[in-house]
């Protein structure tokens, strides 16, 4: 093993509050994987949440993995070495199981550039044995999986919180043989083995039909999660090396209501589900009482949530400031913008996705431009300094028109935004 990389995952423990250290002594080792950098993986909160699951449990031992960086790979080839875990440096070898979390389509080649460099054979047909059992979850691989499916022996899709507990129940309960584990997993809910079903392609392309095989079911059921108070979203780890390294991050829900056209958080993520007051009440208590100053509340639309007022209240009765990612411009309120300006909020997030309200209706993000204006205003009025927007372009049924349009808007949002607010200071920026 390269000194100059385990002295490098070394100074990053070392930067890192909530570590979970475990003896691997009979227990089972699950390699959690986010086939990206540190940063991008760390600021991941479905990642922590699932690495502090799994180390709850007394019989397992979980530790992370990250894609090398470039100059990473350089070093381990120079000296024969192979990716190794974050904690102890271990290869990858040594774990029974390697659970990649995938996030982006992106992300895909980055999962096969880690099994490569690892010495794992690609195709899950091709493994023997003495592999660690490959599986793969994330909202990719209830979104998207069939493009892993030639090389991932366990697919999970849906939610992970309670199907991690119950793949390692399998695991554990098995007699070793991989072929009979693989049948066992197949039979959970929610669980995809790729090499129970056959493929029979129909000419000139596309399938024919797909038939299961040795009792795996004829239709694979996404799983989810019917508790969301039964499991807390936070944060386990912080690091400054994070995106959001200097907040707790916080889940208030899952799933989102509006539907938007572009989004797969309100598609794959159905029904809507939030968190009672009562248990995030609980959870910013503790956060405070640990010594955390800010927290930052995560939803696919968080000013959504039934009780955003009397949250945000508790948050502030507890000494936090607060940061909330993207909120809806037709949802935001006087007393909602009052609040997040008294918890801190520097920055406010809208998203009016296209320039036109034509295109914003295609896209089902019905927001008017009207209400785009009333936002910077809110802004304003409460001294909030900076407003982040964001606009996509190359949609459906796109035109010039709509293009030249977002210009236009931003540059009517910022005659909105230059007026100063009540204390007489200027904007910052948008």
């Amino acid at each position: 093993m390269s000194w100059h990389l385990k002295e490098k995952a070394q100074a990053l423990l070392a930067e890192e509050q909530g570590t979970v250290r475990k003896d691997w002594g009979g227990r089972v080792a699950f390699g959690l994987v986010y086939p990206n950098s540190y940063a991008v993986g760390m600021s991941n909160l479905g990642f922590q949440t699932i690495y502090r699951h799994l180390n709850a449990l007394p019989g397992v031992v979980c530790e992370r993995v990250f894609l090398p960086d470039p100059e990473d790979v350089t070093e381990l080839r120079r000296t024969g070495g192979v990716p190794f875990s974050l904690e102890s440096q271990r290869p990858l070898t040594d774990f029974h199981m390697l659970g990649f979390s995938v996030t982006y389509e992106g992300d895909y080649i980055n999962v096969l550039r880690l099994l490569t460099l690892a010495g794992i054979p690609l195709r899950a047909a091709m493994r023997r044995p003495h592999d660690p059992l490959v599986l793969m979850g994330g909202v990719c691989a209830f979104s998207n999986p069939e493009p892993m499916a030639p090389f991932m022996d366990v697919i999970a899709v849906g939610e992970g919180e309670e199907l991690v507990v119950e793949l390692i129940e399998r695991y554990r309960g098995g007699d070793g043989d991989r072929e009979t584990l693989l049948d066992a997993l197949a039979a959970v809910e929610g669980i995809y083995v790729p090499e129970r079903y056959a493929v029979a392609g129909a000419p000139g392309g596309g399938l024919a039909a797909v038939t299961p095989r040795a009792g795996a079911p004829a239709i694979v059921t996404k799983r989810r999660l019917k508790n969301v108070n039964a499991f807390e979203t936070i944060a386990t780890v912080k690091t400054p090396s994070a995106e959001y390294g200097h907040m707790a991050l916080l889940e208030v829900g899952k799933g989102c209501g509006r539907g938007c056209r572009f989004c797969l958080e309100g598609q794959v993520y159905r029904p809507v589900r939030h968190r009672s007051l009562d248990a995030l009440r609980e959870t910013v208590a503790q956060l405070a009482k640990s010594g955390e100053t800010r927290i930052g509340l995560v939803g696919a639309c968080v000013s959504d949530y039934p009780w955003i007022g009397d949250l945000l209240k508790i948050v502030e009765e507890n000494g936090l400031e607060v940061s909330i990612s993207s909120i809806r411009a037709d949802s935001l309120t006087d007393g909602l913008v009052e609040a997040l300006a008294r918890g801190g909020h520097r920055t406010l997030t809208v998203a009016p996705e296209a320039g036109t309200e034509r295109l914003r209706r295609v896209i089902r993000k019905a927001i008017t431009d009207e209400q785009i204006v009333a936002a910077c205003d809110l802004v304003r009025a409460h001294g909030i300094p900076n407003l982040k927007t964001y606009f996509m372009i190359g949609q459906p049924t796109e035109t010039r028109e709509d293009v030249e349009a977002i210009p236009a808007l931003a540059e009517l949002m910022l005659e909105r935004l230059r007026v100063p607010d009540p204390s007489g200071k200027p904007f910052g920026r948008l």
